[in-house]
């Protein structure tokens, strides 16, 4: 009886070793899925070619709001100026854009 306690034991003992050995092998297996996706995310961007830069300056007449207006879009400092000029009222609008 005592030899069948201890075998049940140790088969227990290795069942426990076993589950353990599998649930190890799927983290990694999780992990490097992770990896691989991440590497790929990673191929493909650098593989993009890169967003063209804006030629500035600019300008041109566009309807904003269903007004005509004149829009123009310079390089000022650090920053980006846009100013439209509605055709029914000729005053300026401007808007100073920067990255704060």
């Amino acid at each position: 009886r005592e030899q069948a306690v201890k075998e049940m034991a140790e088969e227990a003992e290795r069942e426990k070793v076993a589950a353990e050995e599998r649930l190890k092998a799927k983290a990694e297996a999780k992990a490097k899925e992770e990896a691989d996706a991440k590497a790929r995310a990673e191929a493909e961007a650098a593989a993009r070619p890169p967003t063209p830069e804006p030629e500035l300056p600019f300008t041109a007449d566009k309807e904003l709001n269903g007004r005509a207006c004149s829009i123009s879009v310079t390089k000022r400092g650090a920053g980006i100026l846009v100013e439209a000029t509605p055709a029914d009222l000729g005053k300026i609008v401007s808007l100073e854009l920067t990255k704060e």
